[in-house]
């Protein structure tokens, strides 16, 4: 259902955002976001702990040893892989602090009308 006043044209879901349905948002953002923040930090932290629990910097190669076949003498070369390190573990909390320092943003409000 649309209405016109004056010059400015609404329809019911506009209403329903701008009127009553934006406090349900607001308490909907207010409840969801730290429940984000903490899927994301322990989803982050699992990850972390599954691919190696690297306890230094992101790795994107590996050093393995090779042994030459011909030769018999060892060496190293670089495999490809991502091994997650404590700067990608830093930034996943961070990202999940920062969510749930969001939703402190939204303040709880409270219904006055008494009717």
């Amino acid at each position: 259902m649309e209405e016109t006043h004056g010059n400015i044209q609404r329809n019911s879901v506009t209403c329903a955002i701008i009127g009553h349905g934006l406090s349900e948002l607001t308490l909907l953002m207010k409840r969801i976001l730290p429940i984000i923040a903490l899927v994301l930090g322990l989803s982050v932290t699992l990850y972390w702990a599954a691919a190696g629990a690297n306890r230094g910097w992101t790795k994107t190669s590996v050093p393995v040893k090779t042994l030459d076949e011909v030769t018999g003498i060892e060496g190293i070369t670089y495999q490809k892989r991502f091994v997650p390190g404590l700067d990608f573990l830093g930034c996943g909390w961070l990202g999940a602090g920062i969510l749930a320092g969001v939703s402190l943003l939204f303040r709880k409000t409270i219904n006055t009308n008494t009717t």
